[in-house]
């Protein structure tokens, strides 16, 4: 398993060169990807229950 951001020309590389290996997206990064696009006003209870998510 690789995990990694997703960029495109890295994922492109990865699954070029490791054929049989599974991808993955970072926590962080996806945390980051999905907090980009919520708006930051009245959404303090979705940011916090989407953290949530990831905490063990």
């Amino acid at each position: 398993m690789i995990i990694s951001n997703s960029h495109k020309g890295l994922v492109k590389a990865i699954k070029e060169t490791f054929v049989n290996v599974i991808w993955q997206i970072c926590q962080v990064h996806f945390l980051r990807n999905i907090l980009s696009k919520t708006p930051k006003k009245n959404t303090e209870e979705f940011r916090k229950d989407i953290k949530a998510l990831f905490k063990i």
